[in-house]
């Protein structure tokens, strides 16, 4: 398939999409493309670096649970 046609295949793809996160998404990840090799940690919201770092932190005091264990307390969730 030449580049013209995955050029093609992507814009109808994209018109036919009626969901609104998938299209944030895809906005999202053509403006991450768009900075080049700017460090991403300079442009998320400091709400999303203080939440990483508390992960972290977290993580670092023990304070974590195996993949079972979070898929049997959220299980009602996923």
């Amino acid at each position: 398939m030449s580049i013209q046609q995955q050029k093609a295949n992507l814009i109808n793809w994209i018109e036919n999409i009626d969901d609104e996160s998938t299209l944030q998404k895809i906005a999202t990840y053509k403006d991450l493309l768009a900075q080049g090799d700017q460090d991403w940690w300079q442009n998320i919201p400091e709400s999303h670096k203080t939440s990483i770092k508390k992960g972290i932190e977290e993580a670092e005091n023990g304070q974590t649970m195996s993949l079972e264990e979070f898929r049997k307390l959220y299980a009602d969730r996923i």
